[in-house]
């Protein structure tokens, strides 16, 4: 990659259209390189692509392997791949199922949290994605609907030395660090996928706590979230907001701002209109790419990212966004992709899934009750339907208990603090009159509604490496 961006022209002698595509990270529908594809890296010229598993496979190594050199084949410019690998509940390749950022904190082991960044980003160089988009640094707040878990603690000393030790091992295996959602979505109460969280804390409050871990961490590239916060910007949410982009850059930090998808129904804007907007307001890089977002399911017909790329074009040729501004953020791009170069190994890859284990049995912890009281008794497992395909072995409900054989009945839940079937389902199971063991398996708040659980364990992260460990833990 480095010799071919290298034998390039430089930015101002590139092709307005090329210039234009570079600053666009879109995604399309295809395990395989198809005319979609064609279309945006042979005549849109993008800068990245991002994949997901629901639009590209990611399932077998091979598929993806063949997929990524496909697209960097054709491609006239060396693309930047990235997809969503933060561990946990966000991990889009899954051959090693790696626990997320709150085990990590819970584990609070840094160099554990370090490897466990190493073997997930040589995983992904190995398949030719460049980025993660991680480490999450949001400091979470109880009660985030979207956060939680993927957070490392609601600490803020936490965030940053887990969040310092994750980003090293990241950049050990050639992967770009990308911190995430800045300024911070640690303290919303809503979902910015659906709509525009507002956060009413000073500047001052964020300079204390939600903006240290983006201050203090050494980051390739920042993904802002779609964060209204009238004490930077009282106009614009930061997606639009030069104010927050000027932020970040008074700091110090010169490396690629990246906006959160602009297709996320939070923005509530037309998605050319948001490209034109967020990149006349400083932003280098834009994502492109959702599922089920801007009322829509799958991703965008190649006629919308026409549309975006001629939108911007016609921006630059208006004077709206000055040549000087495009320039600057293509440069900015190019300057990520030249970190890319190619390097060996570090770790076996068969070793991930050790690694994975001891992360998982670390960050589960007991919180309340001692679970030797089960040594001898007969035990059912039950589970929350959400958590199908997560899990195996166990009896699955929705909106009714299962029938119960064992003495003791150990409960899988998933998020029941906001799901009201499932929590009525669990304190029936509890007004049984036999012994209930909680293990909750994604936020800690479950443990906190059913006051009659006997023992409660969170595992800190929902995967199925984690619910093992914490099944081992309680002694099943």
């Amino acid at each position: 990659m480095y010799a071919a961006l290298a034998a390039l022209p430089c930015v101002c002698h590139m092709p307005m259209e090329q210039r234009v595509g570079q600053v666009m990270m879109p995604c399309f529908v295809g395990e395989e390189f198809n005319s979609d594809a064609k279309a945006l890296v042979s005549e849109l010229h993008v800068g990245g692509i991002i994949l997901y598993n629901w639009a590209n496979g990611m399932t077998k190594r091979k598929q993806v392997v063949n997929l990524t050199s496909s697209l960097q084949r054709e491609a006239t410019i060396p693309l930047l791949i990235a997809t969503d690998q933060e561990g946990g509940l966000v991990q889009r390749w899954r051959e090693t199922e790696f626990p997320g950022a709150r085990a990590l904190g819970v584990a609070n082991n840094v160099a554990l949290t370090q490897m466990t960044a190493l073997a997930m980003g040589e995983d992904l160089r190995s398949l030719g994605i460049h980025a993660g988009l991680s480490p999450v640094l949001d400091v979470d707040v109880d009660g985030n609907p979207v956060i939680g878990v993927r957070s490392f603690g609601e600490d803020v000393d936490t965030v940053v030395k887990h969040g310092k030790a994750f980003s090293k091992g990241l950049k050990k295996a050639g992967v770009l660090s990308v911190g995430k959602h800045a300024p911070g979505h640690g303290s919303t109460k809503v979902d910015s996928h659906y709509c525009m969280p507002v956060i009413t804390k000073t500047l001052a409050e964020l300079r204390a706590k939600d903006l240290r871990p983006f201050f203090e961490i050494e980051l390739d590239a920042i993904m802002t979230g779609h964060l209204f916060i009238p004490d930077i910007d009282p106009n614009n949410c930061a997606t639009f907001s030069s104010k927050v982009v000027e932020l970040f850059r008074r700091e110090g930090f010169d490396g690629v701002m990246m906006t959160d998808s602009l297709v996320m129904q939070g923005l509530a804007e037309r998605v050319d209109e948001a490209a034109v907007r967020a990149l006349e307001a400083g932003y280098d890089l834009l994502i492109l790419g959702g599922r089920k977002l801007y009322g829509q399911d799958g991703a965008m017909p190649i006629e919308k990212y026409r549309a975006i790329h001629a939108a911007i074009m016609k921006a630059v040729e208006e004077g709206r966004i000055s040549e000087d501004r495009l320039n600057e953020a293509v440069g900015r791009v190019r300057e990520l992709k030249f970190k890319l170069e190619e390097q060996g190994s570090i770790l076996d890859r068969h070793i991930y899934r050790y690694i994975a284990e001891s992360t998982a049995s670390l960050g589960v912890e007991i919180v309340r009750g001692d679970p030797a009281f089960i040594e001898g008794k007969s035990v059912s497992i039950v589970a929350s339907k959400a958590l199908q395909g997560k899990v195996e072995g166990v009896k699955f409900f929705d909106t009714k208990a299962p029938e119960i054989d064992g003495d003791v009945i150990v409960v899988l839940s998933y998020n029941a603090w906001k799901d009201q079937a499932q929590a009525a389902v669990i304190q029936q199971l509890i007004d049984s009159g036999k012994d209930v063991v909680l293990v909750a398996t994604r936020d800690a708040l479950d443990g906190k509604l059913f006051p009659g659980a006997k023992v409660v364990c969170n595992t800190n992260s929902p995967t199925g490496v984690s619910v093992r460990a914490a099944l081992k833990k309680i002694g099943i």
